[in-house]
């Protein structure tokens, strides 16, 4: 999967010239990660 994803950000990034939006995506990504952290830590609670 991980591998997949590595693929993925290397075409993504070869594929866009616009230096802004990949600083966009990356902000995307990591705001998308922290929101998952934040529910599988309230499920660990829960559990």
């Amino acid at each position: 999967m991980m591998e997949w994803q590595q693929q993925n950000k290397k075409l993504m990034y070869r594929n866009i010239p616009n230096k802004k939006f990949v600083f966009y995506a990356v902000i995307e990504h990591s705001t998308y990660q922290y929101v998952i952290s934040l529910v599988q830590d309230r499920h660990k609670r829960v559990m």
